[in-house]
């Protein structure tokens, strides 16, 4: 009894596991049902019968019965014997609940009555056009010549076996061996460390498992099962010999019995004699065979997936005194998820102790020799078991998304609409916190979108809409965190009515109404108490579901946002981290009278780090709206100081410095919130950390703008800054306001040059190198002994790739460093690269942010763009993808694509302001083969094109005189270069904007100096 109560909570939980993946695959039947996908019904098919075959072991007679009379309906929906209509779904997913309610309290599931299920189900069985019949089959008696062998030799097999007519015509048709295979639960299960599923898994692939029992013969009462081992006997055919099953299986061959089929052998030879049509009046000689009245037995109730049984069927008899290994499995072992909740905890106290360790022993490197090697070791070490341990605890977001095709089935049932689910991205994993965490607001999100956003079908033929609409569930990783989207092509919100409802119930005042802007209107939906039904229903009404989903989402550290279109649908985008425990963070520090306070911020929420020297603060600090904006690029970002959000110090240094003596540089860590992003202002960045986030005490729950707490590796306490709790507590309201201010503004200033930020470093020798900051993903610092060379290249293992790597001085005109295998060496990961490369260098100098003047001719080498002066040191600026078209000639095609079929090269007009990137993309494009033409801005190159003839055009957004978003419209305007392929390249990444690029007429949206992308997004544009 004690190995039946071990293998029970397993067996319950695979079962569990199961039911997840066959609901929405029953659920995909009835949406394609004209045109049902055999492996869909072949998948649950197989997931029904490990259930019915693992009951079995543990006599679980309802489970047993009721998945037998599932898969008996799913094997007639396969032949095409009954449709897949609305009643045999409901019926199906019917059984599906009681299985899943059986699970649930297994220890009483004999108790229950499930006669409804099965009668449902057993309808559409007995009103087949075929109905199937049982048979009983029983262990066959030794021949005469055989009896002293067979005297000795316990029986396998204690009982009969019921299985249907059919199942047996088509083993015997298929040359298969019928065995009775005796199983015990301790000895062949338990002490070989297997459970039910695993057993029936490994039988599947030796052959087809047909029928089984629980065999208590062996046991006489309650006393007895701890003494005697449980039996459980398997109905199984298959073309192998018993040795060799009793080999694959890993069982005694004592316990498989061969099976009485003679009869069953001689009916079917009967049947075959004549050479008949399968539709043919029988023969008098079969009168007496009740199986010959069977016109088609091809397909069994229990058959497995047809590519499996064919190439079983197809696969020749093993020799029958061959031994041969046929199974591999395999090991793995099961944990719980406390046990995993404990290695987390361990694994953020080593980091805390990693963190500690470095900080202490890095002053003693220059004189203690070998502590370097070890201490990074020991950071490389620590780095990955945390990430490992990360890795146990990530689940796919599946197992949220997959329960959406039953609501939204229902609801739309109960409704009356017609709603088709659509799910991108079940695959993206996420950690077992979070996914825990998305079920509430997903629901309320699906749930609304249903009743909210899709409408009736009659309305949405008037509209000329599909009278089914479409809800779309997505998700994919960007920049280090997950997004999911919720997407319907229904009715869309109309923030004027949102916010008459709101002043309605007393929620807003009509001055705060009238100066709202339509996206906060739409907000106002997140609202507690807000619903804009008047009358409570069962899905809507009571103004709490659209809460909920904000405040779970912000209390997992995600973001919210709203984008709709009156008529044409809603998307709501969640962003969420990967992971709650441990993150990177950038520690920052408040520098007082009192003492530095120190401060985390994490990494995924900063956009980049800005730091604006004395002398530009006058210049590039502006004052709108008596708020003060940072000019960034071609953007104006409002400014916050930390200090004054904090109360740290009541006088902001925005109101002080930026009028004043100005003898410091400004530190501005720009960080995004959803859609928002703003400046935040500190007094210094202290470094990097790898931080175990720890929640916040209870007396400083209600201070919004942390977020946690963490142990720094000096022993001290920081606190976790929360940017969306900063944004509200600095009050920046009038956010849209100010953009169109900032707009005007921007317009002004865009006559003077681009800025462009690079990425300083060395590479252990006198010389400087640059790289632009948008074109590198990460760096790495690994121990040079972890560079493996093959012949004459060289490879880093990471992330489970060979990452292949370049060193400067084997291309370029400088230095050869020396390296021990002691050094730690930085490398350089890009951004956006076909195949996996990386750039060797030594250190990170500094970043800086530049109008570049490129000189191309002083110092020249191919994967070289030139040299500039950058932080008063002559710099060496390496063309990245040129050096990876050197060092890997076989993963780049170096075919032309400028030519055209008359010989001609293809015309390109370049439109850029910026020297550097029309330096830099001209030479791209003319390494592919074309021509190009260079303009200034918009405005020059509308006069190119009224006297020259070009095949396409690339332009920048932001531009002096005429921008792009001008320049496309006069384009598309123009009825002789209407439809002239034009390309944006820009540096402008906002969420939205290439789909904007995109309606405003762009044939294509490429972000700078990603030259691969750009020229195959090119080629394509102009092959249209």
């Amino acid at each position: 009894m004690s190995d039946f109560d071990e293998l029970m909570p397993v067996f319950v939980e695979e079962a569990r596991q199961h039911l997840q993946t066959i609901e929405p695959d029953i659920l995909t039947i009835e949406q394609s049902r004209d045109e049902i996908d055999p492996g869909v019904i072949n998948r649950i098919f197989r997931g029904i019968h490990s259930i019915k075959g693992a009951s079995g072991f543990f006599g679980l007679q309802n489970i047993g019965k009721l998945s037998h009379i599932i898969e008996n309906s799913l094997a007639l929906l396969r032949d095409g014997k009954i449709t897949a209509d609305s009643q045999l779904i409901d019926a199906l997913l019917r059984g599906v609940d009681t299985l899943r309610e059986l699970l649930d309290n297994v220890e009483t599931s004999e108790e229950f009555n499930i006669d409804s299920p099965v009668a449902s189900l057993q309808h559409f069985v007995d009103n087949a056009a075929e109905p199937q019949k049982t048979v009983i089959v029983a262990e066959k008696k030794p021949d005469r010549e055989d009896t002293g062998n067979h005297t000795e030799k316990p029986s396998a097999s204690s009982g009969k076996f019921h299985v249907n007519e059919a199942d047996i015509a088509d083993m015997v048709s298929k040359g298969l061996h019928l065995y009775a295979v005796k199983i015990f639960l301790s000895k062949d299960l338990k002490q070989k460390n297997r459970t039910p599923f695993e057993f029936i898994n490994i039988m599947e692939s030796l052959g087809q498992y047909m029928d089984s029992f629980l065999d208590i013969g062996n046991v006489s009462g309650l006393s007895d099962c701890l003494d005697n081992d449980l039996a459980f006997d398997v109905l199984f055919a298959t073309v192998l010999e018993p040795e060799i099953v009793a080999e694959g299986l890993d069982i005694a061959e004592s316990s498989i019995a061969v099976m009485d089929i003679d009869k069953f052998k001689k009916a079917e030879e009967e049947k075959h004699k004549p050479e008949t049509a399968p539709l043919q009046p029988r023969h008098k000689n079969g009168a007496e065979n009740p199986g010959a009245e069977k016109p088609d037995m091809q397909t069994p109730d229990s058959a497995p997936a047809p590519a499996d049984a064919e190439s079983r069927n197809n696969a020749p008899a093993l020799p029958s005194g061959k031994k041969t290994a046929i199974v591999h499995t395999e090991e793995k072992i099961r944990v719980s998820v406390s046990f995993l909740n404990d290695l987390m905890n361990l694994a953020g106290e080593l980091v805390l102790g990693r963190n500690q360790l470095l900080q202490i022993a890095m002053p003693m490197v220059k004189n203690t020799p070998g502590l370097n090697p070890v201490l990074q070791h020991i950071n490389r070490v620590t780095s990955e078991m945390q990430e490992r341990i990360m890795q146990m605890r990530m689940q796919p977001i599946s197992l949220v998304f997959g329960k959406f095709h039953r609501l939204v089935r229902s609801l739309a049932k109960k409704h009356l609409k017609e709603v088709r689910l659509v799910i991108f991205g079940e695959d993206v994993e996420l950690d077992k916190s979070i996914i825990e965490g998305l079920s509430d607001p997903l629901t309320h999100l699906v749930r609304n979108s249903v009743d909210h956003g899709i409408e009736a079908p009659d309305e949405r033929e008037k509209l000329g809409k599909p009278r089914q609409g479409t809800i779309e569930l997505k998700a994919f990783h960007q920049g280090g965190q997950v997004h999911l989207l919720v997407s319907d092509d229904g009715r869309g919100v109309d923030g004027k009515f949102v916010a008459t409802k709101a002043l309605e119930k007393g929620i807003i005042t009509r001055s705060f109404m009238d100066a709202m802007t339509e996206k906060d209107r739409v907000r106002l939906i997140f609202r507690a108490g807000f619903s804009t039904l008047d009358k409570v229903t069962d899905l809507s009404g009571r103004g709490v579901g659209m809460d909920v989903v904000i405040t779970n989402i912000e209390m997992m550290g995600g973001t919210v946002d709203v984008d709709t279109s009156v008529g044409k649908g809603t998307k709501i985008t969640l962003v969420l981290p990967l992971t709650l425990a441990i993150v990177s963070g950038l520690l920052i520090s408040s520098q007082q009278n009192r003492g530095d306070q120190f401060f985390i911020i994490p990494e995924v929420d900063i956009d980049e780090l800005v730091r604006v020297k004395p002398e530009e603060i006058k210049t590039r600090i502006n004052k709108i709206q008596d708020a003060h904006v940072l000019r960034l690029r071609d953007v104006l970002l409002p400014l916050v100081s930390l200090n004054k959000v904090l109360g740290i110090s009541e006088t902001d240094r925005a109101e002080s410095d930026f009028t004043g003596d100005i003898s410091k540089p400004l530190r501005i860590l720009v960080v995004k919130h959803g859609s928002a992003r703003y400046g935040l202002i500190v007094d210094s960045i202290v470094s990097t950390e790898e931080i175990v986030v720890k929640p916040l005490p209870r007396y400083l729950k209600k201070m919004k703008t942390f977020s946690g707490v963490t142990i720094l590796g000096n022993g001290t306490v920081s606190l976790i800054l929360d940017v969306a709790g900063i944004l509200k507590k600095a009050d920046i309201r009038n956010m849209e306001e100010i953009r169109e201010e900032m707009k005007s503004l921007s317009d002004s200033i865009r006559t003077e040059q681009e800025l462009q930020t690079f990425l300083l470093f060395d590479n252990r020798t006198e010389e400087r190198f640059a790289l632009p900051l948008e074109l590198i993903s990460r760096i790495e610092l690994v121990s040079a002994s972890d560079i493996e060379r093959i012949k004459d290249r060289h490879f880093l293992q990471y992330h489970d790739k060979k990452l292949r790597l370049i060193f400067l001085e084997d291309y370029l005109p400088v230095h050869r460093p020396e390296r021990s295998p002691d050094d730690t060496v930085g490398i350089i990961v890009p951004k956006q690269t076909s195949y996996p490369l990386g750039i060797v260098m030594n250190r990170v100098i500094n970043t800086v942010a530049a109008a570049v003047e490129l000189d191309t001719a002083t110092i020249t080498a191919p994967g070289l763009f030139g040299t500039a002066v950058l932080d008063k040191r002559i710099t060496l600026i390496p063309d990245m993808y040129r050096l990876f078209e050197l060092a890997a000639p076989e993963w780049y095609n170096t075919e032309k694509a400028g030519g055209t079929g008359s010989g001609r090269k293809r015309r390109i007009l370049l439109a850029e302001d910026t020297p550097f990137f029309r330096m830099v993309e001209s030479k791209y494009l003319k390494s592919a083969g074309y021509e190009v033409i260079v303009a200034e801005d918009g405005e020059k190159a509308m006069q190119i094109l009224e006297n020259e003839p070009v095949d396409a055009v690339i332009l920048d957004i932001v531009m002096p005189r005429m921008n792009g978003w001008d320049t496309i419209g006069a384009i598309r305007e123009d009825e002789r270069l209407r439809h002239l392929p034009v390309m944006a390249v820009t540096s402008l990444s906002e969420e939205n904007l290439a789909e904007k690029g995109i309606k405003a007429g762009f044939d294509e949206w490429e972000l700078k100096l990603n030259k691969t992308s750009m020229l195959k997004k090119l080629a394509k544009m102009m092959k249209k």
